[in-house]
């Protein structure tokens, strides 16, 4: 008898929150085939090859390098000749640096990483979510920094850093401009809907694809900051009230990725504590959400996915 799979993409699947997630799915009855890409497959072997997988799961990795618009084509085009269908993508890979390094395609580290080229990696694979719909998702792993201070403060002509650089801001900007896409995102999606057959005989509309934007909270064990001097760590990892563990923020990642209460949802913002929130009045801004979309679509090459201004 042929076991039918759920299939889930999970970036930064190796350590901190994704390794995490990845655990918790693997407890679950539900028979998932989990794809780990990642940045070094030979370097994280070890650490998948300690996961016990249950015989209903399958669990293979490959590379994809986020710093690359295309390695993401790569990884899209592997994952198109195992003829498999996609349910769940879950966005969860994130950097932050303290000093300016770039991408091979020329812009700042953590702008193309968290951003550009998760955009690129979700648009490419949408039209499989859309096929095995309703009910699949895409989930953003965000940040609640996203919302703090003013933004986004990112110049067109300083993608690169090159003007000036605070690690920092180009984080809490990655995060506010992949959330004002996500939610651009959710409208688009919001018409690609079928009719099923609900309670009593009644048909629905269901969506064929949900988008969630999760805060996982701030857990200062993960390898997000490992770009920073080793006497920062652990202040943040001793001193700062609310942290969270990496178990706690798995949690809130596998039950965005699944949980019914968000299924057929608009804009859905998840904060740490797996509740439905209102993320920052910011990330709200439809002209930002519309600029941010139609920038992005520039930059990697999808200049017909932009916004219809008609």
């Amino acid at each position: 008898m042929t076991i039918k799979r759920k299939v889930i993409i999970l970036t930064g699947g190796n350590s901190g929150l994704g390794y995490e997630a990845l655990k918790q799915f693997l407890t679950h009855q539900t028979p998932y085939h989990i794809i780990l890409p990642v940045r070094n497959p030979t370097s994280a072997q070890p650490t998948f090859s300690e996961l016990e997988v249950p015989k209903q799961h399958i669990v293979e990795s490959t590379k994809l390098d986020l710093a690359s618009f295309d390695s993401v084509w790569t990884f899209v085009s592997w994952f198109l000749q195992k003829g498999l269908r996609l349910h769940i993508l879950i966005l969860n890979a994130g950097v932050v640096f303290t000093e300016l390094g770039k991408t091979a395609d020329d812009y700042e580290r953590t702008f193309q990483i968290n951003h550009l080229s998760t955009f690129l990696l979700a648009q490419l694979l949408l039209p499989h979510l859309l096929i095995s719909g309703p009910g699949s998702r895409i989930v953003f792993v965000n940040s609640a920094l996203a919302g703090r201070g003013e933004g986004p403060k990112l110049e067109v002509d300083n993608l690169d850093g090159s003007k000036k650089y605070d690690g920092m801001l180009f984080y809490r900007n990655s995060k506010l401009i992949q959330m004002l896409c996500a939610y651009h995102l959710d409208k688009i999606l919001e018409k690609e809907v079928v009719k099923v057959q609900g309670e009593g005989g009644k048909i629905e509309e269901k969506r064929k694809v949900t988008v969630v934007t999760l805060d996982p909270g701030f857990v200062p064990s993960t390898n997000l900051y490992r770009g920073y001097h080793w006497f920062l760590k652990f202040l943040m990892r001793s001193f700062v009230p609310f942290t969270r563990t990496p178990q706690q923020g798995g949690t809130v990642i596998v039950k965005s990725s699944i949980s019914p209460t968000l299924e057929n949802r608009n804009a859905s913002w998840v904060n740490e504590y797996c509740g439905i929130a209102r993320s920052s009045d910011e990330s709200y801004d439809e002209e930002k959400q519309q600029y941010w979309w139609d920038l992005t679509c520039d930059i990697v090459g999808l200049k017909d996915k932009k916004s219809d201004h008609s």
